[in-house]
């Protein structure tokens, strides 16, 4: 987040959100989702997901997110914010 600036990029599109309005917040998460979407994954961790995969034999693969609060100690809500399933390749890794 800090290589692209992404933190002052989701600041902004927080900026006056009205949290209880729904159609709001889709359209600030769309935002922010493209801004993730615009900037490439620093090498030195697409290298490590590379190699991961690659580990792994190059099948087909869930790619889920995950954050610092969804994986704790005896609990995992990895996936919780997006899952992408039947992913091939390592550009579709990517």
């Amino acid at each position: 987040m800090g290589t692209h600036g992404l933190r002052a990029a989701i600041a902004s599109a927080l900026e006056g959100l009205d949290p209880r309005d729904a159609g709001a917040v889709e359209d600030r998460s769309r935002r922010i989702r493209e801004e993730f979407r615009n900037h490439a994954v620093p090498d030195p961790i697409a290298a490590e997901g590379r190699g991961a995969y690659r580990a792994l034999g190059g099948p087909a693969v869930a790619v889920r997110s995950s954050a610092t609060a969804e994986d704790l100690p005896g609990l995992s809500f990895a996936g919780q914010q997006e899952s992408l399933l039947d992913v091939h390749g390592e550009q579709a890794l990517a």
